[in-house]
């Protein structure tokens, strides 16, 4: 697809951040814009969050004339979405795979090679009780979730540990 009139140069579509979400308002790339609906991350203009921030960071997505780095900030702070799961969630993306927010509180959901995963992301020295840490992993277990815990530390980096439980031995 030509450039539009209103096309912000590198960008694949443009979007306006509302207080229900990310929607865009106008599409350049066709191809690109119809790859998200597929996916299902774009549903009647609007885009899922997390991955209006991804695809803000990588210049895809454009927030009138913000994009980048400060547009992917801008959708993170405007919509109150967490950093670490947003660092985690880019991440994921990066890695090819197709993460979606999980049920349960400060997750993520992906499948990848026949399996889905559950990952529960942690902030280095954040408190967290080991009954709890068990809870979820069970929780993700009983849905039939492979469960990872994403650790980032303070500078971004992402340390992932497999988490299961293991009943005691007699």
């Amino acid at each position: 697809m030509g450039k539009g009139e209103g096309e912000v140069a590198g960008c694949k579509a443009a979007a306006r951040l509302g207080v229900e979400g990310v929607f865009v308002e106008e599409c350049f790339d066709g191809s690109y814009c119809r790859n998200l609906e597929r996916i299902g991350y774009l549903r009647k203009g609007r885009l899922e969050p997390l991955e209006a921030a991804y695809q803000a960071s990588r210049g895809m997505l454009c927030m009138g004339e913000t994009r980048g780095w400060a547009a992917a900030v801008e959708v993170i702070a405007g919509l109150g979405l967490s950093l670490d799961t947003a660092l985690v969630y880019f991440d994921l993306r990066r890695k090819g795979r197709k993460p979606l927010v999980g049920v349960r509180r400060g997750t993520l959901v992906y499948e990848h090679g026949g399996r889905v995963y559950e990952v529960l992301v942690l902030s280095e020295g954040y408190p967290l009780k080991i009954g709890s840490l068990v809870e979820w992993s069970r929780g993700a277990s009983m849905d039939n979730h492979s469960p990872i815990v994403a650790i980032v530390d303070r500078t971004g980096l992402i340390t992932y540990y497999e988490a299961r439980a293991v009943r005691s031995i007699q």
